[in-house]
């Protein structure tokens, strides 16, 4: 299958200008499966619900075959905005039990007014019937259900440990804390977690905003014996993270959204950032387009109009920031399909090429 696969690509590659026969096929195939794309899974809107003007909760039914996720994983959700392809990694705000007696996901997502993605993601998915997924994948899980844990969580942060706690609860028999910071009148899922509370006599959380709050560090030193597990904005993570070496406490996080401090710092003609390709990786700089830079190092590209009409250089961008060379736009951080002839870099990168 892998040699055949390998034989139609390279086909498609000299005689059909693409850079594989699966999306040479898509729009075909797509009259029959709406949304289908090679290396996704389809996934069918259930329901799109707007939980206050910061979050939107999404409900999901991934096709058959998609693989059982673990709670506290996250997946690549993409939808079509414009004719463009958009990707953002959302964590997965439900159990893999929830999934496996539904069929269905949930997602939390915070939604931006000005954001390229989830400021249209609410209107845009209601009218939407399919969108892709990937894998789950993620590695932020409970590692010993043997000892105490101490949860901090900040805004959209709470995604995680909702799937956690609804996942683990019932196998625990030691205390666990969830620290809640966000917003006055944004904090989520508080229903779900009264209910848990109830439920679990060795469960407790506490609600709080920041501004009127102890600081975080004070949470921790009252949990000394606990494992520490910590989602939410950077800053807060860092000072969880300062708390737990200096009291000796076991530390984990998961980081999530693109840090702004990332693309103030790059976008100069002097920064220089990595690329990684499928089997190798090389240097690149801010200036000049990469479909300019590849050809220079004689890389494996297919060279088009070179204005980003004809799409022939387009590729799957996995990680990391571009500009469009037309536009100034800077694009996602995650999946994304792009044109190598109108992309420049503003940060390290890895693409599908």
């Amino acid at each position: 299958m892998r040699v055949a696969r390998i034989i139609f690509d390279k086909f498609t590659q000299l005689f059909l200008h693409h850079q594989s026969f699966s999306g040479y096929v898509e729009p075909v195939v797509q009259y029959f499966l709406p949304a289908w794309r090679d290396g996704s899974y389809r996934a069918k809107v259930q329901a799109v619900n707007k939980l206050s003007s910061l979050y939107v909760e999404v409900t999901l039914k991934p096709e058959k075959g998609w693989p059982r996720h673990l709670a506290g994983q996250h997946i690549n959700l993409t939808i079509e905005i414009g004719g463009k392809l958009l990707t953002r990694t959302f964590t997965i705000a439900s159990s893999c039990d929830e999934h496996q007696l539904t069929g269905a996901i949930k997602l939390l997502i915070k939604v931006g007014e000005n954001g390229r993605f989830t400021g249209q993601l609410y209107d845009v998915l209601r009218t939407k019937t399919w969108c892709n997924i990937s894998n789950p994948y993620g590695e932020f899980t409970i590692n010993s259900l043997k000892k105490p844990l101490l949860l901090v969580a900040g805004g959209s942060g709470i995604t995680p440990f909702i799937a956690l706690l609804s996942q683990h609860l019932p196998l625990i028999k030691e205390p666990v804390r969830l620290v809640y910071f966000a917003k006055e009148h944004e904090h989520q899922f508080i229903e779900q977690l009264n209910a848990l509370q109830m439920k679990h006599e060795h469960f407790s959380f506490t609600q709080c905003v920041r501004k009127n709050s102890h600081p975080v560090d004070v949470y921790v030193s009252e949990n000394r014996l606990s494992d520490v597990y910590c989602c939410g904005p950077f800053n807060m993570m860092k000072q969880v993270q300062n708390a737990c070496e200096a009291f000796g406490m076991p530390y984990y996080q998961e980081t999530f959204g693109v840090r702004k401090e990332l693309l103030h710092a790059a976008g100069t003609d002097s920064n220089r950032f990595t690329l990684k390709l499928k089997q190798s990786s090389t240097h690149i700089k801010s200036g000049g387009t990469l479909l300019e830079q590849l050809e220079l190092q004689n890389l494996p590209v297919i060279r088009g109009c070179g204005i980003g009409v004809c799409h022939q250089c387009q590729c799957v961008k996995n990680a990391g920031v571009v500009r469009d060379v037309r536009t100034g736009q800077l694009s996602d951080s995650g999946q994304q399909l792009i044109q190598l002839c109108v992309s420049e870099p503003v940060s390290d990168l890895e693409l599908n090429i």
